[in-house]
């Protein structure tokens, strides 16, 4: 079963779905992405440009495998993130980003993660469990 993010304005995801094997497969029985694509837009009648496969093992750039482990075999890690609904396309990078936590976080392309602007601080703190939760008013960490 593939897995394509459906793209709308401003290149936000909009929709991720998943498509048999089988209408992704070219003359030649082999899969292809644009193939899949076609269908798509085909059913949903949207353009096929703005349909993008997915691969839902992939986070911060690595592959994982079902059962959560980095896997072994990275040549199937594509497009840094799996797609997820308020996710974004960047077709600079090829790359899916997930949805923006806060709106004061900024990416980071080199881990491809969203930042908060000042660090997380430490859960424990002398031996002493601590709620850290993220404050977008203050733009900072609230402890507890």
């Amino acid at each position: 079963m593939a897995t394509f993010a459906k793209i709308g304005l401003n290149s936000q995801i909009i929709d991720v779905i998943n498509v048999e094997d089988a209408s992704c497969l070219d003359a030649d029985n082999n899969f292809d992405e644009n193939v899949g694509a076609e269908f798509l837009a085909e059913l949903h009648k949207w353009p096929s440009a703005n349909f993008k496969q997915s691969n839902q093992n992939m986070r911060n750039g690595v592959l994982y495998d079902d059962d959560g482990n980095e896997a072994a075999d990275q040549t199937q890690a594509f497009r840094k993130h799996g797609a997820e609904l308020e996710g974004t396309f960047d077709s600079v990078r090829n790359a899916f980003l997930p949805k923006q936590p806060y709106a004061s976080w900024t990416f980071n392309y080199t881990n491809w993660v969203w930042e908060p602007p000042t660090e997380r601080p430490a859960d424990i703190v002398d031996g002493t469990p601590r709620i850290v939760v993220w404050n977008e008013d203050t733009t900072s960490w609230d402890i507890s």
